[in-house]
């Protein structure tokens, strides 16, 4: 009787999530990574179905929304992560500086 690992999102942990098998390379970033099992890729999959990505112009508006100076206006991050039904985490991901000028210097897809 084997436990398979929990897969966590959490960059905070230091860890990259579960350990174990998988092979292990760099990211852009130079941070440590490795590749998914064919188990937590499918746990996953499961967890992520019928979840919808944001378009950019969410994005913007997100961005829009938590930096604008006018309180009647402006939003928190729960409020965001609330208002476009995305978690806490990915609000702040998208929030980020390098986010934030990739975001405004990309032209938009088709």
């Amino acid at each position: 009787d084997t436990a398979i690992p929990e897969k966590s999102h959490s960059k905070e942990a230091g860890d990259g999530g579960v350990q174990g098998s998988g092979s292990v390379g760099t990211n852009k970033g130079g941070r440590m990574t490795r590749a998914w099992t064919e188990i937590e890729r499918n746990k996953h999959k499961i967890a992520c179905k019928g979840k919808t990505r944001l378009k950019r112009q969410e994005k913007l508006e997100i961005i829009r929304l938590h930096n604008s100076s006018d309180p009647e206006v402006h939003k928190t991050k729960a409020e965001l992560a609330s208002m476009f039904k995305k978690s806490l985490s990915a609000i702040a991901k998208i929030l980020k500086p390098e986010s934030i000028a990739n975001l405004r210097g990309k032209p938009e897809k088709k």
